[in-house]
């Protein structure tokens, strides 16, 4: 820690990405629970202004903020930025994904297990992406949430199969209170078919009227959530929030690690699959709570003795 300073100093370097300033807030918000600490969002400036921070030796522009302890950040974009804060502010890099560039140029990797990552003292292995969720006892079982993604690199889109799957657990479980949320990489056409459902018990929420504080609220309280096999993200999160999590079928483009993610969460008892729900396959709690933020922030105060 700063010599002068009896809080840690984080600084967030941003690309501007609602998912990947999520998984940082995770983190900062992990570490603020164990430890006083100070916290600075940058935007990453362009890369002609980078080289001219590097020139001048001046990062971030704004001279007044104090010597990070931690510089953390998500997403390609800011890997250049956090090596630049490093070099000409100091502190320790913490990149939350398998980064672009060689691990070692950085202090702590935190990668998702599922991106393959090699052993070295420098990565710490995680379970899914960091998120901002916090586990919860509160859930009730009579209000269920549907969290719907879109088509993505690694699998198609099948709206009429979505359909199907969502009416039948609404019409199985028609004494929960469904509500429906759509993402920013859901179809148009998808949302407007979501909207359109005409049952009692399932209402609709579009993600663009919704506040960031939303989607956290409803995974502490739902008793289940039914999430789309794509929105890996959000079957984390609803993980760490600890409600009974169901995936609803997508069809696959092809082979890839992200799309063997849904059966190797079943093969330990963490989801329950749609298929295996229709054939009368219970949807269950999962039998591990995760929060990964929490023990990822403890390892780090451990690993640099802040």
């Amino acid at each position: 820690m700063n010599a002068s300073a009896a809080r840690l100093v984080v600084w967030h370097i941003s690309d501007g990405r609602r998912g990947h300033d999520n998984q940082c807030l995770g983190l900062v918000q992990a570490l603020q629970q164990l430890r006083p600490c100070d916290y600075f969002k940058i935007n990453r400036p362009p890369l002609p202004h980078l080289l001219l921070s590097l020139l001048r030796r001046r990062f971030p522009a704004d001279e007044s903020l104090p010597v990070p302890d931690l510089i953390i950040g998500a997403g390609h974009d800011t890997h250049a930025s956090m090596l630049c804060a490093r070099l000409i502010r100091g502190g320790r890099t913490i990149v939350l994904m398998q980064p672009s560039l060689p691990a070692t140029w950085f202090d702590v990797c935190l990668i998702p297990a599922h991106d393959q990552p090699r052993a070295s003292p420098k990565i710490i292995i995680t379970e899914g992406a960091l998120t901002r969720i916090a586990p919860s006892d509160n859930h009730d079982p009579g209000t269920g949430l549907v969290l719907i993604g879109g088509p993505s690199r690694h699998h198609l889109w099948d709206p009429d199969r979505l359909q199907m799957q969502i009416n039948a657990i609404a019409e199985k479980y028609s004494l929960v209170n469904w509500l429906i949320s759509d993402s920013p990489r859901t179809p148009p056409a998808t949302s407007r078919m979501l909207a359109q459902i005409r049952q009692d018990n399932v209402s609709y929420a579009c993600h663009q009227d919704l506040d960031p504080a939303w989607l956290p609220a409803q995974l502490a309280r739902a008793g289940q959530a039914w999430i789309t096999e794509d929105s890996v993200s959000m079957i984390y999160e609803a993980l760490t929030a600890g409600a009974a999590v169901g995936l609803l079928e997508v069809p696959a483009k092809h082979r890839h690690r992200i799309t063997h993610i849904p059966a190797q969460l079943k093969a330990r008892k963490m989801v329950t699959l749609f298929q295996d729900w229709k054939t009368g396959a219970p949807i269950k709690k999962p039998p591990v709570v995760l929060n990964e933020s929490a023990r990822c922030a403890e390892l780090l105060l451990q690993k640099f003795a802040l």
